[in-house]
This record gives C-alpha cells, sequence and structure tokens, in this order.
C-alpha cells in the first residue's frame, strides 16, 4: 500500500509550497502521512480514509480527520509532535489556528529529513591520501 507522497515528493517540498498550500484535504493527507505516520487511501464507498498500525488491534481505518480545519484534531497533530519529540510542538498547542499547527508540523519533519539525508550523505564521504 502506498501513500500519496513518496519520499521524493516530500524531498522536493519547498517551504514556500507548504505554506502555500489550502486548509483542506491536500493538506490533510500530507499531515497524516509526513506527521501521524499513516497512509491515506480512497475507498469508493467511504472517501479518503487514514489507515494506521495499532499494536493491540492491526490494522485500523478510519475517516481522514480535517487536520487542517478542526481545532480538535490539530492538536492531536501537536501531541503527535510532541512524542516524536519536537519540543517547538509545545508552543503550536496553544495556537487556534489549525492550518498553521499543520503546516508549523509538516515543515519541522521535512526540515528534520533533509538534515538527516545531508548528514547520512556527509558520512559517506571518505578523504583518500
Amino acid at each position: 500500500m502506498s501513500g500519496f507522497y513518496t519520499n521524493e515528493r516530500i524531498g522536493s517540498m519547498t517551504k514556500e509550497d507548504v505554506l502555500s498550500m489550502k486548509e483542506g484535504r491536500e493538506l490533510d493527507i500530507l499531515v497524516s502521512e509526513i506527521v501521524m505516520g499513516n497512509r491515506v487511501i480512497i475507498d469508493e464507498v467511504f472517501g479518503d480514509m487514514e489507515v494506521h498500525m495499532n499494536k493491540k488491534i492491526g490494522i485500523v481505518y478510519g475517516p481522514l480527520p480535517n487536520y487542517s480545519q478542526d481545532l480538535s484534531s490539530s492538536i492531536l497533530v501537536a501531541d503527535r509532535m510532541l512524542d516524536l519529540g519536537y519540543e517547538k510542538a509545545a508552543y503550536w498547542k496553544n495556537d487556534d489556528r489549525p492550518s498553521v499547527i499543520c503546516k508549523a508540523s509538516v515543515l519541522e519533519v521535512i526540515e528534520h529529513k533533509k538534515k538527516k539525508e545531508r548528514k547520512e550523505r556527509r558520512s559517506k564521504l571518505r578523504i583518500v591520501k
């Protein structure tokens, strides 16, 4: 099962790309896959569904939350960021703009992935005398 956002697509996203996104489906899918660690599928009957793995139950399907429009859903995003070790997310929980919380979260995760990728590339270089 593949998601909407591949590693290549994430790697090519710029800060401007994320900031220019409107609240709604596309941003919700991005948050679900990048921040929440889920996959989004389109079901013919139920529409956009979020799929995640629960250690106790197994694979769980549910409707894609409106992360970028619903404050309570965006608080879940900030909580997830805190669980992942992003301390800045503590400040976002007090924001009452769901799309701001979502965009900040996505930008942090993308930047972290890019830094990690650069570090891994750099560590593979060796000086030959």
